[in-house]
């Protein structure tokens, strides 16, 4: 969905682009600097452009930072060539001012709810007993691009909760998080109770992961499962 949302959104700019080089071409407005500035917004995707982007999480957003200063200057540009009215020019930057400022806060609310995934996870996980080995089912790697535990959820483990390190983590799945609620409990349970609780869809998707952890060596009663959901850390044992 949010990957037909980008090229919806691609392809929109791309003809209004065009379309105002065409209008400014055929009118001789087309300045020489907004020339310049198209060729260097082209010309700076070459460095990465081998490297393809991926819009389903942050990783290559890194990759766009050097084309957006052109992007900036080309927009701005076009809207001072298209546009003699003064209110019309600064009426159109303020708008795409406040529309980044809009997105930068939602970005932010986003990492913030990351974080606060991760550190009740971390919480969560550092009540199991000592050298005790920790399944992991659906656990969080990202909400809305923003990681949480895309890797290096062991060594987490064993860095911060040393008091209680588990022996061995063994991820069993991983999965997104897509509705989080806060303030994202931490509730403990017995294998037997925890099913009994699970709707039907997530009650057959829990015995097959369950099966899986037998299956690689879990042990009831010695060893637990943590189990995540989109609002609560269930730590599951016999």
């Amino acid at each position: 969905k949010s990957t037909n949302i980008l090229l919806l959104s691609y392809f929109a700019l791309l003809l209004i682009v065009i379309g105002s080089f065409l209008r400014l071409h055929l009118k001789g407005r087309l300045t020489i600097a907004a020339r310049l500035i198209a060729i260097c917004f082209l010309l700076s995707f070459l460095p990465v452009i081998s490297f393809g982007i991926d819009s389903h999480d942050t990783e290559s957003e890194r990759l766009l930072y050097f084309p957006s200063v052109f992007a900036i200057l080309l927009v701005t540009e076009l809207i001072f060539n298209l546009f003699d009215t003064k209110l019309i020019r600064y009426g159109l930057l303020a708008s795409l001012l406040v529309m980044e400022i809009v997105l930068l806060v939602k970005s932010a609310r986003t990492y913030q709810i990351s974080s606060i995934i991760a550190a009740r996870s971390i919480n969560g996980v550092s009540k199991c007993k000592f050298n005790q080995v920790l399944y992991c089912m659906n656990l969080p790697t990202q909400y809305s691009g923003a990681f949480i535990f895309r890797i290096g959820f062991p060594e987490a483990v064993r860095w911060l909760t040393p008091d209680s390190a588990a022996k061995k983590v063994v991820i069993l799945s991983i999965a997104e998080v897509d509705n989080p609620v806060l303030p994202y409990d931490f509730e403990e349970t017995t294998s037997a109770r925890f099913i009994l609780t699970l709707k039907d869809k997530d009650r057959v998707s829990f015995q097959n992961l369950w099966d899986t952890a037998r299956s690689k060596g879990f042990f009831p009663g010695r060893d637990v499962i943590f189990y995540w959901t989109d609002s609560t850390l269930i730590k599951v044992e016999d």
